[in-house]
């Protein structure tokens, strides 16, 4: 289930069950200090997100993207961050089409329609976003996966809640993130595994890693499928994140 603050109006994460998109509405702890006690406001902004959902899923379905961004343009003035839109919405969307291919619900070229339906929204959602080289957070997903949406928007997320955060190439080897971790200074490298067999690249790399001195190792954090859905085995030294909200950034 998706997780949204009633009162800021921003994306917290998920909850199990994932494969529910659902809202589940709440109080994030900043605003929690601030309000005494939940509201009309809760049902409001339920029935707010409801419809803009049921907005995207029509223009996804269509592929009308001047429709999508619209719609997260108008979701704006009423106080709905676009990046928060896309993420907590748009990004559980594909995740829902990814599975709908793999149990062959609908065809390859329908998968690609709607990602590419995605990477045109997320271009214009992002087209004036905060960008630089100095990150401090680098995501990168496990070799083999080149759909890198989802970590661009996540670092987009990430930058737009205050931290310094890039998203690498997937043409990249384990050697050259290791550059580029050095480069950058980064003080964590976020990995997204989709698949179990992603851990060997996983252990790979905080090999590579624990080369590094002490002073300018980065924290490996892994997220993605495999972790959310319990496939991932523990890795010494390295943070499982199953959900954004687990990151402890």
């Amino acid at each position: 289930m998706l997780r949204w603050c009633s009162y800021c109006q921003q994306y917290q994460g998920e909850k199990a069950p994932y494969a529910d998109l659902r809202v589940s509405h709440g109080i994030c702890s900043p605003c929690l200090a601030r309000v005494p006690s939940q509201s009309d406001l809760e049902f409001e902004h339920s029935n707010s997100l409801a419809e803009i959902q049921h907005r995207l899923q029509a223009a996804g379905a269509l592929g009308d993207v001047a429709r999508a961004v619209e719609t997260i343009q108008e979701a704006a003035r009423v106080g709905f961050r676009p990046i928060d839109v896309f993420l907590g919405i748009m990004a559980p969307l594909l995740y829902e089409v990814g599975e709908r291919w793999q149990c062959g619900a609908i065809s390859v070229a329908d998968e690609h329609r709607f990602t590419s339906f995605c990477e045109q929204v997320f271009a214009r959602v992002s087209a004036t976003a905060p960008a630089g080289d100095d990150c401090k957070i680098l995501l990168v997903n496990a070799r083999g996966n080149r759909h890198t949406l989802a970590i661009r928007a996540l670092a987009l997320y990430l930058r737009q809640n205050g931290a310094r955060a890039g998203a690498l190439s997937p043409e990249l080897s384990i050697d050259e993130v290791l550059l580029e971790t050095e480069r950058s200074g980064a003080r964590i490298v976020l990995v997204s595994a989709a698949l179990a067999e992603h851990r060997d690249q996983v252990v790979e790399l905080a090999e590579a890693i624990g080369t590094m001195p002490d002073g300018a190792r980065p924290r490996i954090v892994v997220g993605g499928y495999a972790v959310k859905s319990g496939l991932f085995e523990p890795i010494p030294g390295v943070q499982l994140a199953g959900d954004i909200s687990a990151l402890e950034l």
